[in-house]
């Protein structure tokens, strides 16, 4: 008798597990379903935006230009125009000079800039920097939690930033150094390469 209940119990067991099986195998599903109604509406909106307007860009040499042009390039309601276009969208150039800048103003065209004249402090990185690491240290902010690890050295090895920057690397590199050690030892102790 002590069997059987055994026997009875071990099924329930079984029969429970497979139940759970099923319910997380229906859960899992759904969430699939889900992500994949959120990609086919934002491909819609994709499509509505796209239907509705076209935006024209030019990206000149220098200034991350490839990458830039790039990551326009895989937005389909945006297309390559030609630099001399009034009606572009978007030009993007590395400006030494202001002459380019007035030219695109006084044409009063509908053209941003990626560059602004006197906002250096944002357009700028090191500027930039400062401007939010003052900001962070007036609002009680630690600056490395919303901006990755930023040094501006101004006189080579003499800097103290570049004393910094050499600390952190070294911490990187060990950290790398210590995250591949731990996956040899894991590989090889489980009969790994």
């Amino acid at each position: 008798k002590a069997e059987e209940e055994t026997k009875e119990e071990a099924k329930e067991a079984k029969e429970e597990a497979e139940q759970e099986a099923k319910e997380e195998a229906k859960e899992e599903e759904a969430k699939e379903e889900k992500k994949e109604e959120k990609k086919e509406e934002a491909t819609k909106d994709e499509e509505k935006t796209v239907a509705g307007n076209k935006y024209t860009f030019f990206v000149g040499p220098g200034n991350n230009s490839e990458l830039v042009r790039q990551t326009i390039e895989r937005r389909p309601w945006w297309e390559l125009g030609k630099e001399d276009d009034p009606e572009l969208n978007l030009k993007w150039l590395q400006v030494r000079s202001r002459s380019v800048a007035e030219q695109v103003r006084r044409a009063g065209s509908k053209q941003f800039l990626n560059h602004l004249e006197g906002l250096t402090c944002i357009g700028r990185k090191n500027e930039l920097y400062q401007n939010l690491k003052q900001y962070c240290e007036r609002e009680k902010i630690n600056v490395h939690e919303i901006a990755p690890p930023t040094f501006i050295v101004t006189v080579g090895e003499l800097c103290p930033e570049y004393a910094e920057f050499q600390r952190v690397c070294r911490q990187l590199e060990n950290k790398v150094k210590g995250t591949i050690g731990k996956s040899l030892i894991a590989r090889s102790s489980s009969g790994g390469a």
